[in-house]
């Protein structure tokens, strides 16, 4: 089977990003015919990666695009110009991607959150069109919805584009990450979905080596101080002023000027998150270090992986109020770390495992205290990671998971849609 993976941003320290990688690895290793498609490439692989830049959400005309789309109110007059603007950039990026399909002509499209959200819109309806018109069959892996950011729909100038996502049609599978996702969709759009939990490739952890090691060093971290890594950008889902409190409370208990490393990188403009979170880190004393320019997703685009991150860090804070189940949760428990989350109902699916987190809604006295209390008692620590660590191998690693991936292409090769193919079964 010849099978293409596209998203906006691949190879990129982004969700949608890893979650191709992810599924690119396991597909790889079960031996499937592999192509990528993005509009923008930050680590390539060493498969044929098919650029179309107007893919990319983070484009310039894309995002004038989207502003003008959803940014402000308009009129008649405003909406025909947006709709000129949109139906525009659309037959541009629209011809490309197409073109690149029907040459390459590929029996599976995998599409990495298109068409569940609206971040890149020109995206969004080149995608509908083509699965209309080209009827491949396609898995519309989804991670997070348009109705979850208002942005899109506060204004309302074109309720068509959120009306029509995700589309329903009888080649696109849907899959999402967690029955709270499942329920959304069926909800909203009365799509039953496949659910197909996050998973991490274990054999692909970063071993610690001489240069992991030099990790403080070069951070300037003396070897007594804890560091508290927030593995996310700097937004304000993410909830990063939790974590300064956090810091600022061990700060206060162990009299030590504590780090804490944030590996996404910050948006700076007048009045924005990231000002204001600087503001924070000044009043409350707190040293944080931006690392983004050090720490990418290998070392082969930056000085450190995220591996060298986790490796170095005492506990990882994702204090993220996103609608989703964080990956670096999972990133977590592989490297055997603490990890302090925000009780959300995204964790269900995991809960039921009966995982060792600090949950809080709050950052008060008795979460400093479960903080330290972790931090000083090392039995305590280890069974904490041993059994986190332990509940990914049996649920959520590469090997877990690929059973239900498996079945899921198994089950496509069988419906009618592609009874033009050769049933291919593995395992």
């Amino acid at each position: 089977m010849k099978i293409c993976i596209m998203g906006t941003r691949l190879g990129c320290i982004e969700g949608e990003s890893i979650e191709a990688d992810s599924w690119y690895d396991l597909l790889s290793h079960l031996g499937y015919e592999l192509h990528m498609l993005a509009g923008t490439f930050c680590t390539k692989r060493e498969v044929k990666c098919k650029e179309s830049p107007l893919l990319d959400h983070k484009h310039p005309e894309i995002r004038a695009v989207k502003r003008i789309l959803f940014g402000s109110p308009l009129d008649k007059a405003g909406k025909k110009t947006a709709k000129i603007l949109l139906d525009n950039t659309v037959t541009r990026l629209k011809g490309d991607v197409k073109k690149f399909f029907q040459h390459e002509k590929f029996d599976l499209i995998i599409v990495i959150n298109i068409f569940s959200d609206l971040k890149n819109p020109v995206a969004s309806v080149v995608m509908r069109e083509l699965a209309k018109e080209l009827s491949v069959p396609m898995i519309s892996y989804e991670r997070t919805f348009v109705w979850d950011n208002d942005y899109y729909t506060k204004h309302n100038n074109f309720p068509n584009l959120t009306d029509e996502i995700p589309p329903t049609l009888k080649h696109i599978t849907h899959v999402v990450n967690t029955t709270q996702k499942a329920k959304e969709l069926q909800e909203h759009k009365n799509i039953t979905p496949k659910v197909i939990p996050k998973f991490l490739n274990l054999e692909k952890l970063q071993q610690e080596d001489a240069q992991t090691r030099r990790f403080r060093t070069v951070f300037e971290i003396p070897d007594d101080a804890y560091i508290f890594l927030q593995p996310t950008r700097l937004s304000r889902k993410k909830g990063v002023e939790h974590a300064l409190k956090i810091v600022a409370g061990v700060n206060k208990a162990t009299k030590k000027e504590n780090v804490l490393i944030l590996t996404g990188p910050p948006r700076y403009f007048r009045g924005s998150y990231f000002e204001e979170i600087v503001k924070r880190m000044q009043k409350m004393k707190v040293r944080v270090i931006f690392a983004h320019d050090k720490i990418g997703l290998s070392r082969e685009s930056s000085m450190f992986s995220m591996g060298d991150a986790y490796l170095n860090c005492d506990m990882v804070l994702f204090p993220a109020t996103q609608h989703a189940f964080g990956r670096p949760v999972l990133e977590a428990f592989a490297y055997k770390k603490p990890i302090v989350v925000v009780k959300q109902s995204y964790y269900d699916d995991l809960k039921q495992f009966d995982p060792q987190m600090i949950e809080i809604e709050k950052v008060d006295e008795q979460v400093i205290s479960d903080v330290m209390e972790t931090l000083l008692l090392d039995e305590k620590r280890e069974e904490m990671v041993k059994k986190n660590f332990a509940i990914l191998k049996e649920h959520y690693s590469q090997e877990a998971v690929s059973e239900n991936i498996i079945t899921l292409l198994n089950e496509l090769e069988r419906k009618p849609f592609f009874t033009r193919m050769k049933k291919r079964f593995i395992g």
